[in-house]
């Protein structure tokens, strides 16, 4: 998983709409770290975020400079720095734009018990599918290996994908996956 910026009110729509990085969710768990650059508690808890987004591949992680973005922060009632914001967006859901009302979790701090608040929201919040990614992403390091070549590999449409994840690593032919794939290509 990557992190992405967030620059403007549009972004963070985008991402949590699912319109923009959401992999193959319709409605990903979007994780916002609002952040500043001057912020001690912000700057150390950075790689921390960054872990978990690699970490977590079902979900899209953002981050807003709050002394960029100081109208996302105020929209989103920051007033402690960092804030971390989870949100999703129901399938049933109209496109409305991001709101605090939409957040469905907030863990506030840095240090080791921020950290692990955060972690704890994230795996509270991930649907059966996503953990379900989350812990074969976790496997060994041959199965970790194998996943990242699975993806890339991949550029199939999510009926495909879905197909795949109920299956275990070791029982997928990624050769011939491969084979199927160039040619398609």
């Amino acid at each position: 998983g990557q992190v992405v910026a967030v620059e403007s009110s549009d972004d963070l729509d985008a991402a949590i709409q699912g319109r923009r990085g959401a992999g193959i969710f319709e409605t990903p768990l979007v994780i916002v770290d609002f952040y500043s650059n001057h912020c001690g508690p912000c700057v150390a808890m950075a790689p921390v975020f960054k872990a978990l987004a690699a970490n977590t591949p079902c979900a899209l992680f953002c981050k807003i400079d709050c002394d960029e973005s100081d109208d996302l922060a105020r929209d989103h009632s920051i007033t402690s720095l960092p804030t971390f914001k989870l949100f999703r967006r129901s399938s049933e859901a109209a496109v409305a734009p991001a709101t605090g009302s939409t957040c469905i979790a907030t863990v506030v701090g840095g240090g080791a018990q921020a950290s692990q608040q955060l972690t704890e929201a994230i795996i509270a919040n991930l649907t059966e599918e996503e953990k379900l990614v989350l812990e074969r992403h976790k496997g060994s390091g041959a199965e970790a290996s194998q996943l990242a070549r699975l993806s890339k590999i991949l550029s199939t449409d999510i009926e495909e994908v879905r197909a795949l994840a109920t299956k275990p690593l070791s029982k997928i032919d990624l050769a011939a996956l491969s084979q199927s794939h160039s040619r398609a290509v």
